[in-house]
């Protein structure tokens, strides 16, 4: 009797497990298609999810699609659809930096938090910030955006974290080949 009981335990158990695994696939398999959907529906020419870090009205690690249009880059919020539109002629510069480039950049010119700063933006500032003892071994790297605010007379950037998605590479590579590079001047 007591067999039969663990017996009927153990595939419950595995059924539930089943059933986990399947609507995790259908989960993944449906936002699959809704990317692909916002892709041909904006007509971008590269499309990523990354976790918002700083630049919008976001909060921390919010989830975002990322798409490179002819004209603008999209960003959509996962959780509310919140969209927000850059230029790409207000874009200055595209590039992707690990976590340690960026405390190489800002310790050299000023150092801390106000050094990144002023390199990066809000980005840097929280990379900079940090105490300097490393305890994890990921390499994170981030997709940044520089560019034009002129409402507000600055520049500012947008940046995501992009740690093991290849494909980020691609905004990179389309600015410095159809873009034209503009410089950056004091403002």
């Amino acid at each position: 009797m007591g067999d039969l009981i663990i017996s009927i335990i153990v595939i419950g158990i595995l059924l539930l497990f089943i059933i986990f695994c399947i609507h995790k696939i259908v989960l993944s398999l449906s936002l699959k298609s809704k990317q692909r959907e916002g892709k041909k529906q904006n007509n971008a020419k590269v499309f990523i999810v990354a976790k918002h870090m700083s630049g919008l009205p976001l909060a921390e690690q919010s989830l975002c699609n990322v798409l490179l249009c002819e004209d603008k880059i999209i960003i959509k919020n996962v959780k509310n659809d919140s969209i927000y539109n850059l230029s790409i002629e207000k874009i200055l510069d595209v590039n992707i930096k690990s976590e340690e480039e960026i405390q190489t950049n800002y310790t050299s010119s000023i150092g801390g938090a106000v050094g990144g700063a002023v390199l990066f933006g809000p980005l840097g500032a929280m990379i900079g910030g940090r105490r300097k003892k490393k305890v994890d071994k990921i390499c994170h790297s981030y997709l940044i955006f520089t560019y034009n605010n002129e409402k507000e007379n600055k520049y500012d950037y947008i940046s995501f974290d992009v740690t093991n998605n290849f494909k980020a590479h691609k905004f990179v590579d389309y600015f410095s080949k159809n873009c034209k590079k503009n410089t950056i001047t004091e403002l």
